[in-house]
């Protein structure tokens, strides 16, 4: 992702991590690393692709949309009942 790399100037998540002690079944303390980078970096490279997936689909469904259906003909129509009576009576007039 040499473009997210850029914007971000570099910052690799994927080192970030947060180490404290914890007691080891022997006793002992031990020291576990929770690499909450690994998980913010997966989430960041997830959304990146979803919303390229969805902005492709988008594409293909609206080129697919216009080619699938074409602009209907308007229906021609003849005079209403109002309309010839009102030309009736006007020629009558005349």
């Amino acid at each position: 992702m040499p473009i997210v790399g850029f914007l971000t100037a570099g910052v690799d998540v994927k080192e970030l991590a947060y180490t404290f002690q914890a007691p080891a079944i022997d006793g002992s303390m031990k020291m576990v690393e929770l690499k909450w980078g690994m998980f913010l970096q997966t989430m960041i490279d997830f959304i990146i692709i979803a919303f390229a997936i969805f902005i492709f689909i988008k594409l293909i469904n609206k080129a697919t949309k216009k080619k699938a259906t074409p602009e209907p003909e308007p229906i021609k129509t003849g005079p209403t009942d109002i309309e010839l009576l009102t030309e009736i009576r006007d020629l009558l007039k005349k």
